[in-house]
């Protein structure tokens, strides 16, 4: 299941994203006016991208 957040949550809650995306090795669609704007992964995600 996909996890969406709005953008904002990078400056109020960043320990709590990290954690997630640490933790369920899932990313995170962080939102700006109702549109995802970015992905945050971890790193092992990012590593396991193929390219």
């Amino acid at each position: 299941m996909n996890c969406y957040r709005p953008i904002t949550d990078l400056n109020d809650d960043f320990d709590d994203i990290m954690n997630a995306v640490h933790e369920t090795n899932q990313p995170i669609f962080l939102t700006k006016e109702n549109k995802v704007d970015m992905v945050v992964l971890s790193m092992e995600a990012f590593e396991n991208l193929q390219f």
